[in-house]
């Protein structure tokens, strides 16, 4: 009987299952096996079943040959991969170790020709760094001698570089956002792992070397007791063990990754996978060399004196305060543009220069006068450019001043060699001929307009606007 021993081998291999709606089902057949057996009333027959080799939810009636080794049933209450344990929780950041994983429903492939479908790839990763299919082993099939009539699948990878600590180790498939685990279950109030596996580490937080900085350099302009003074541009060198061995090491770690149905694969919550700093201030993207033993980048833009080094790497933060501390050059103007206002002031008045640093709470604006000195926050700030509102000169004469920056701390060279100056005209020069002064010639309060009637003199625009719109 050739043609039923045929047939009854077929049928060892495939899944039977017993009629289901394939209307229910088939609504599912994108989803993964957690919420195809979700549809299954608690106590009775079950209607659906996943279907390994389809990647669908099918009618219990269907007959589903599978694509892995041993028989794939959605039984319990998920049948996704599911992780027993793996074989280290540590690894050199180069990736040169061998990570072998044991679980459960590990299939489909790690490559496969039909691109347009990815869950049919297998993913396995250690926090946001994935073992490409070309260092994955194929899933292979064992029994431990103490459980043999439980076998379960194990797959390896043999090349993982990647930097960071407690990153979760995760085999997923078959469209599966789950790092699935096993351990104790609150809701079943027992331990979910086979008894094989209750000696030993399951799912494991995996951490890679400790990263240590040895020594850093810098270009200084000169050094001053052990401070040296740097500006943006400068090279900055690090050296060490244990850093990043590359910059797509650096990106996965830096990239939030979200999966196709929307749930957060991997997230750095404000964490570097590398970023040297001086103060707060971090060195410009892209590095000039990035690999295990050193970091070379440009020193950001920033101010300030007594500045700390440091250096992250893969969320570890490491002090580079016995190499010496840091400044920056004090900011120094340029030009002032325009450098004539009228006495009421808030004219835009624009600065250039280097060395005011990206942080406009930060600096501030001084104007100096034979009367007074005034400080006036900037309404903008980049390195090379500071946009200021002129203040009111109070007074109804002509009125010189000279216009100085401190940013981090630090005082511009205020002479310019005169090009920090500012003349304020008097108050009759400013007001006339559109606006008018008070009975006296004068201004009052000095160096403000005065205007006839209802109308009110609006120093923002120099303009006498009604008061009713004021």
């Amino acid at each position: 009987f050739p043609g039923l021993v045929a047939t009854a081998l077929l049928f060892t291999s495939l899944e039977m299952f017993a009629l289901g709606d394939p209307g229910v089902c088939g609504g599912l057949a994108n989803d993964n096996c957690l919420s195809c057996t979700a549809l299954n009333p608690p106590a009775g027959q079950a209607r659906c079943g996943w279907c390994v080799n389809k990647l669908e939810c099918v009618p219990n009636a269907t007959v589903c040959a599978n694509a892995v080794d041993i028989p794939y049933k959605c039984k319990f209450d998920d049948a996704t991969p599911t992780l027993y344990k793996a074989s280290t929780s540590t690894g050199p950041v180069n990736g040169s170790f061998a990570l072998e994983l044991s679980g459960t429903n590990f299939g489909v492939l790690a490559k496969s020709n039909e691109s347009s479908d990815p869950r049919r790839l297998r993913v396995v990763r250690v926090g946001p760094f994935n073992c490409t299919p070309d260092h994955q082993s194929d899933v292979s099939t064992r029994t431990d001698p103490s459980e043999p009539n439980y076998p379960y699948q194990v797959v390896n990878c043999s090349n993982l570089p990647g930097v960071g600590y407690n990153l979760t180790t995760c085999v997923e498939t078959r469209g599966s956002d789950l790092c699935g685990d096993c351990g104790f279950d609150p809701e079943k109030g027992h331990n979910t792992c086979p008894d094989w596996t209750q000696k030993v580490v399951q799912n494991p937080n995996f951490t890679y070397a400790t990263p240590n900085l040895t020594n850093a350099t810098a270009d200084c302009l000169e050094k001053l007791g052990g401070t040296c003074m740097v500006r943006a541009g400068f090279n900055l060198t690090l050296t060490g063990v244990n850093f990043a061995v590359n910059q797509s090491v650096i990106d996965a770690y830096n990239t939030k990754v979200i999966s196709p149905t929307g749930s957060v694969r991997w997230d750095p919550e404000g964490r570097k996978g590398t970023e040297a700093r001086l103060g707060d201030f971090p060195c410009m993207l892209p590095y000039h060399v990035v690999n295990q033993t050193m970091v070379v980048c440009s020193i950001g833009y920033g101010t300030g004196k007594h500045l700390n080094l440091s250096l992250e790497v893969g969320g570890v933060t490491m002090s580079g305060n016995g190499f010496g501390y840091f400044q920056y050059q004090p900011p120094n103007i340029s030009t002032i543009h325009p450098q004539v206002g009228p006495s009421y002031g808030e004219q835009l008045v624009t600065l250039t220069g280097r060395g005011f640093g990206p942080d406009r709470t930060q600096v501030l604006v001084v104007w100096a006068s034979e009367l007074r000195n005034q400080t006036v926050e900037p309404v903008f700030v980049s390195d090379t450019l500071i946009h200021v509102l002129s203040p009111s000169s109070h007074s109804d004469n002509q009125t010189f001043w000279n216009v100085s920056v401190i940013a981090g701390g630090q005082a511009s060279n205020g002479t310019c060699s005169g090009t920090c100056n500012f003349q304020m005209q008097s108050c009759k020069e400013s007001c006339n001929p559109t606006k008018v002064l008070d009975a006296s010639g004068s201004c009052d309060p000095p160096g403000m307009c005065q205007c006839i009637g209802v109308f009110s003199f609006v120093p923002t625009n120099g303009s006498c606007l009604s008061s009713t719109r004021m």
